[in-house]
């Protein structure tokens, strides 16, 4: 009987320890966070001033940059420096959220006959390409800022050879400063910079395709661009 009573207790006493083991693991797990997820907010730009253009036009899909094709929300505290915020990201790429931006922007200026993102099949006489380069916050000298650089190009499908599609090739940088290192003054930035790359690209494009035959309406005056545009033969 004692012995039973021993192997008993024992038995009771194993299974109290692992009871505790168990629960003790759990109890010291990670906590779980809450990753909090931006995006750009402005109103598109008005922009005062430009003709109708008998032409459509179609956007396609930006890239970026390795250092800046991620949800991440890039930070370079120092030079050579670069790091994320934690537990905060971009809802979608930089790249897309540019080119999705810009597509609206454009559309909203009602300038063009249409206006075709990358997901449309027809075939468009002018198509526009980009490419960002920067998509960061930054310090720089004790200045805080958001940081938009982007490469675009205007193409003119309709010309035959390749390398007399390209109308004009642009690079574009704009900085806005924020007061604070929060993801929030770091979205405000970012949308006052992109609300300003759709307006100057808006702008341009109009410029470059005005000197275009066929683009402009009857009785309209022809705008020369400010920038180099190739003209070419078809």
């Amino acid at each position: 009987m004692k012995n039973d009573r021993i192997g008993c207790l024992m038995k009771i006493s194993v299974l109290l320890l692992a009871v505790f083991i168990i629960a003790g693991c759990f109890s010291r797990s990670k906590p779980v966070y809450m990753v909090e997820q931006y995006m750009l907010e402005y109103t598109p730009p008005v922009i005062e001033g430009l003709s109708d253009l008998s032409e459509s036009i179609k956007v396609e899909r930006f890239s970026a940059n390795q250092s800046f094709n991620t949800r991440a929300m890039v930070y370079k505290p120092h030079p050579f420096k670069f790091t994320t915020y934690n537990y905060n990201r971009w809802r979608v790429n930089p790249a897309d959220m540019v080119t999705d931006y810009f597509l609206r922007d454009l559309r909203n200026a009602n300038i063009f006959r249409a206006v075709f993102s990358y997901h449309d099949i027809e075939k468009i006489r002018f198509v526009i390409e980009g490419h960002v380069q920067e998509f960061l916050e930054a310090t720089d000298k004790n200045d805080l800022k958001t940081i938009l650089s982007a490469s675009i190009a205007l193409l003119d499908m309709d010309r035959k050879e390749i390398t007399e599609r390209v109308i004009f090739q642009k690079q574009y940088k704009f900085q806005e400063r924020v007061g604070e290192h929060t993801p929030e003054e770091f979205s405000k930035g970012m949308s006052v910079n992109m609300s300003r790359l759709s307006e100057q690209l808006i702008k341009d494009i109009h410029k470059a395709i005005m000197v275009m035959p066929c683009s402009v309406k009857p009785g309209q005056p022809v705008i020369k661009p400010d920038f180099p545009v190739k003209q070419g033969g078809k």
